[in-house]
């Protein structure tokens, strides 16, 4: 199972990168991983947003990092969400996408399949 967190700078600028921010993204990755040791867990992010992660040294909680491309033009800060669309409608394999503010205390394989499942 592919598991995925998505994070693009919308407002373009450092701010964006608070501390709670960073903090929550790294406690929800940990939290992943800690629960989930098999899934196989994907950082998308923008130049900005790579770019910080790296600057901290963050990368190598994840398996991989990738570049999210998004050229469409749209108001990415009333539509933030849109990228993470993008990716759900190119992937051919079962995902979870995870926000990165989302805290996990507990596995929950036992909900999972491959099988097609959306939540709100």
């Amino acid at each position: 199972m592919e598991t995925i967190w998505v994070l693009e700078n919308v407002k373009r600028d450092k701010s964006f990168y608070n501390r709670l921010q960073v903090l929550l993204l790294v406690a929800s990755i940990s939290l992943w991983r800690k629960y989930h040791p098999k899934h196989y867990t994907v950082f998308y992010g923008d130049n900005m947003s790579l770019e910080q992660i790296h600057n901290l040294q963050i990368e190598n909680l994840w398996h991989e990092t990738r570049h999210l491309s998004y050229p469409e033009k749209i108001n990415r800060e009333i539509f933030w969400s849109s990228p993470k669309t993008k990716i759900i409608s190119e992937t051919q394999i079962p995902i979870l996408v995870i926000d990165h503010d989302f805290l996990i205390f507990r596995n929950i394989d036992e909900h999972l399949s491959d099988e097609l499942m959306f939540t709100y």
